[in-house]
């Protein structure tokens, strides 16, 4: 991140916090690097941009974060923040090392009830929310936050789904071999494999299960975990196989 910033800003001045000094060393080479810190408590000066890429969700206090945020910020900078959406991918919930699950309403009131205006980029990347927070009101503001407002009883009917399928006495496989482990827990012994594009996973095993080519078999009922992009992408790709939506 800070290497395309300082590409696009070659006379800025960058910083950067982590929870270790193990990688400190690689912020160092960037051109403009001026100082790294390992304790939030310890940062000072205010900035004009602050990223939190795919790092919010690994932190406990996230209410103190986003008021410290707000003291770090200067009057007319902004703030990048980007975690995954639990809401175009529920499976989330069961990532181990994630604090915390955001929709994109749970993001946003986060940030207004610390004092922020928000707003939603246009452009966002499948899975991801990606939302701007700054002190003054933004182009792209917010009318109508209640319209993401994200319902968990949809968890509990796909679970339904899944235990109707172990209990059915037909078997079949699962697409993924990250989120989908838990899937294929659920599911027992219906899952007799893992499907996988990724050639370097493909030949392995999983959960002691092989992990197989959609390209390979034929007419197999397939799980899918992933969200409707993939889904659609790989039904149209393998029309051979049945995937059976699992989000």
């Amino acid at each position: 991140m800070l290497y395309s910033f300082i590409k696009n800003f070659p006379h800025a001045e960058t910083y950067a916090y982590d929870v270790s000094r193990h990688n400190e060393h690689l912020f160092w080479e960037i051109p403009n690097f001026s100082r790294f810190w390992d304790n939030v408590e310890a940062i000072e000066g205010r900035f004009d941009c602050i990223t939190l890429i795919h790092c919010l969700e690994h932190i406990g206090d996230i209410r103190k974060t986003a008021s410290k945020l707000y003291t770090l910020l200067k009057d007319s900078g902004v703030v990048i923040i980007q975690v995954p959406d639990v809401a175009q991918n529920m499976w989330d919930i069961f990532t181990y090392d994630h604090c915390h699950h955001f929709s994109f309403y749970t993001l946003y009131k986060l940030f207004i009830d610390a004092g922020f205006y928000v707003s939603l980029p246009h452009h966002q990347i499948a899975r991801q929310i990606t939302l701007l927070a700054s002190k003054q009101p933004l182009k792209q503001g917010i009318e109508n936050p209640d319209m993401f407002y994200f319902d968990c009883k949809h968890l509990n009917d796909v679970l339904a789904l899944l235990e109707s399928l172990r209990t059915n006495g037909s078997s079949g496989g699962v697409f993924g071999t990250t989120i989908s482990t838990f899937v294929a827990l659920v599911l027992g012994e219906w899952a007799q494999c893992f499907y996988d594009e990724d050639k370097r996973k493909i030949g392995k095993t999983h959960l002691g299960l092989p992990i197989v080519s959609p390209s390979e078999g034929d007419g197999c009922e397939i799980v899918m975990p992933l969200g409707e992009s993939l889904y659609a992408k790989l039904s149209a790709k393998y029309p051979k196989h049945h995937f059976i939506r699992a989000f």
